[in-house]
């Protein structure tokens, strides 16, 4: 499973690792990384979550930097507080932080915002075009009820984009994964596994919508639930590229793409 090359034999790009409490999302974003607009309703299981946190520790231990809750748009999940409270009971001396678009912060249950104060849950608000305005409103709001907050940018006005390319011809090229926003460090847990970016993690949205078929394989996720794997095998893997990178085109990477409402049109993500 572990491939032999690395990244200048150094640490891992990022020592975060993420968990998408939903699929779907109220905004729906064109050119998601997560591809949101086109999942299905799903909620993260919360024995699932626990399960895959307590095998995390056991494999990593205190060596990581803390947890980070998504979506989607993770204030969908019906049962976000208990969420919050499983992340910190594996992992209680570690950051956690939600990323949230905030459309939702104003109808939240107080139980929400207990669970947040307790756990020391930082909020993180990524204001997209519809919600910038407000978007000082909803920290003063989180300020107000002893809650860290803050913004994940300025306002996200435009989108980077990594085309695919569905014939999966493209050269593993190590400077480009390198340089990757997405790979390594974008580590997330889902159902037992652990994939080093967002895109790997959700294709089967894609697969599922248009019908089309990126192929996902043992070597393109860590598992997570692997007895004999140990962090040092983890490390490995997440230091190098993994062969779902042939369908990512950089040499069509583009920036500036302004954000916009999923049509829901394949062109968004090749």
């Amino acid at each position: 499973m572990i491939l032999k090359n690395s990244l200048h034999g150094a640490e891992p790009k990022g020592r975060w690792f993420e968990i998408s409490a939903v699929e779907h999302c109220n905004l729906n974003c064109a050119m998601c990384s997560h591809f949101s607009p086109i999942a299905p309703k799903e909620f993260i299981s919360l024995e699932q979550l626990a399960q895959d946190l307590k095998a995390l520790y056991r494999l990593v231990g205190d060596n990581i930097d803390g947890l980070k809750v998504l979506g989607g748009e993770p204030l969908l999940h019906p049962q976000i507080a208990e969420v919050i409270y499983i992340c910190k009971k594996y992992f209680p001396s570690k950051q956690l932080l939600l990323f949230t678009n905030g459309l939702l912060l104003d109808k939240m249950p107080i139980h929400f915002f207990d669970a947040c104060k307790k756990c020391s849950a930082k909020v993180i608000i990524t204001p997209y075009s519809p919600s910038i305005e407000l978007s000082a409103k909803w920290i003063l709001k989180l300020f107000n009820l002893g809650i860290k907050g803050d913004l994940s940018c300025d306002g996200q006005r435009e989108f980077h984009k990594i085309p695919l390319d569905s014939t999966g011809s493209q050269n593993i090229n190590w400077n480009w994964y390198e340089k990757c926003f997405l790979g390594g460090y974008c580590s997330l847990i889902q159902n037992g596994k652990i994939f080093p970016c967002t895109t790997v993690c959700k294709i089967a949205h894609l697969n599922s919508y248009f019908g089309t078929n990126y192929k996902v394989t043992s070597k393109d996720y860590f598992d997570l639930h692997n007895s004999e794997l140990t962090y040092e095998d983890l490390k490995e893997f997440l230091k190098q590229p993994i062969p779902f990178c042939r369908y990512c085109n950089f040499n069509n990477f583009s920036t500036g793409n302004t954000w916009r409402i999923s049509k829901k049109e394949l062109n968004e993500w090749e």
